[in-house]
C-alpha cells in the first residue's frame, strides 16, 4: 500500500469517524447535563410548596430524574469520550499537514512514509488501549 492510499484510507477515514463521534458525544454530554441542572434547580423551588401531595411526586420524579440523568452521563463517559475522540482526531489532522509539509520530524524525504505509518499506528495502538481502559473504568463502576 502506498502512503497516498494509506492517508485516505486509513488516517482520512478516522478523522472523520473521530470528528463524528466528538460530535456525537459532545451533544449528548451537553443535553444530559442541561436537563439534569434544570431537574436539579427545579427541586430546591418545589419544596416551598410541600403541602400538596401532587408537589411532593413531582418532587420525587424530579428527585429520580436528577439521579438518572447523573448515572447515564457517568456510564457512557459522554465528556470523557468527546475530550479523547476530538484530540485524536486534532492530531491525525496535524500529523497528516506535517508530512504533507515536509517539514518536523518528516523532513527526511526517504524516511517520511515510513515515519507517519508508524506514528499513527502507534496513536492508534495508545488510543485503543485508553478506550478499554474507559470501558474497563465503566465496568468497575456497576
Amino acid at each position: 500500500m502506498n502512503v497516498q492510499l494509506y492517508i485516505e484510507k486509513r488516517i482520512d477515514e478516522q478523522i472523520v469517524w473521530f470528528s463524528r463521534n466528538s460530535t456525537l458525544n459532545k451533544r449528548a454530554y451537553f443535553f444530559f447535563k442541561v436537563i439534569l441542572t434544570a431537574s436539579a434547580a427545579i427541586i430546591p423551588s418545589l419544596t416551598s410548596y410541600v403541602d400538596t401531595d401532587g408537589i411532593k411526586v413531582l418532587i420525587g420524579l424530579f428527585s429520580i430524574i436528577t439521579a438518572f440523568l447523573a448515572n447515564i452521563n457517568s456510564i457512557f463517559s459522554f465528556k470523557d469520550k468527546w475530550l479523547v475522540y476530538r484530540s485524536a482526531a486534532e492530531f491525525l489532522r496535524s500529523e497528516k499537514h506535517l508530512f504533507e509539509a515536509t517539514v518536523g520530524k518528516y523532513k527526511d524525504i526517504n524516511t517520511k512514509d515510513t515515519i507517519l505509518v508508524e506514528t499513527v499506528e502507534a496513536f492508534f495502538h495508545k488510543i485503543n488501549a485508553q478506550s478499554k481502559d474507559m470501558v474497563n473504568v465503566e465496568n468497575d463502576n456497576n
